[in-house]
């Protein structure tokens, strides 16, 4: 058994969920997968299907705002108190040294053949650059090691040491979110990705360019044939 285990925020998209569910499973037979279904409920027996933790809840927190670009995102501080929680909830309901978050356009092509050195590893490409507002943020509460740019990525298919984001869940986060607001309405750290990213920059916490992922609109294609997640895979989509 590999230092790994999975999960999952997910809303509606039953067959992509499964067709990513049944590739996981396909390669980690019984590391744990723990899922969380926002909104709607329609995933549960897909859940039991493939032997991963379901967790229900009512509220579709992460969507398309007006004003507020065409992601999906977060409005408020309940939003990201829901979506911290989480997160802190997949922490505790694992013990391995990592986790994968997967989304329902996640697929997996073969195991993992290596784990970054830093505490996360995603996809990184500078149209995902912070803006120079945010930037200001990160280094404000940043205690050392301050940088002139700052590269977000923590999308479906990244991994992440599980000590550090549970450090991150038990950070002054409210603080740090809320005066990134405060500064810039628009920031763009409402999105799931850019948040956490957000977060573990403040806390000194570094991203690495993980070859595993691979990203469909990014990607070169040495890349793109050879990692073992795929993400942005919308074939199953609904």
């Amino acid at each position: 058994m590999e230092d790994v285990s999975f999960f999952m925020l997910a809303y509606s998209q039953p067959k992509a969920t499964d067709e990513c569910l049944k590739s996981v499973r396909k390669y980690y037979k019984t590391e744990k997968i723990v899922v969380f279904e926002n909104g709607t409920n329609v995933l549960e027996d897909i859940c039991v299907k493939h032997n991963a933790i379901y967790i229900h809840q009512t509220r579709n927190y992460q969507k398309p705002r007006p004003g507020l670009g065409k992601y999906a995102s977060m409005k408020d501080l309940n939003d990201f108190i829901i979506f911290m929680n989480q997160h802190k909830v997949a922490c505790e309901l694992t013990d391995t040294k990592w986790l994968v978050f997967l989304e329902s356009d996640c697929l997996l092509r073969r195991r993992f053949e290596y784990f970054p050195k830093v505490s996360v590893g995603g996809h990184l490409h500078n149209i995902n650059t912070f803006s120079k507002s945010t930037t200001g943020c990160i280094n404000r509460f940043r205690k050392g090691d301050h940088k002139e740019e700052y590269v977000y990525s923590l999308s479906g298919g990244s991994v992440v040491n599980r000590e550090d984001l549970m450090r991150v869940c038990l950070s002054n986060w409210k603080k740090h979110l809320l005066y990134a607001m405060d500064v810039n309405r628009q920031s763009e750290i409402r999105c799931r990705d850019a948040t956490l990213s957000y977060l573990f920059y403040i806390n000194e916490l570094e991203i690495e360019d993980w070859k595993e992922l691979t990203e469909i609109k990014w990607s070169d294609e040495l890349r793109s044939l050879t990692a073992a997640m795929v993400h942005d895979f919308k074939y199953f989509y609904e």
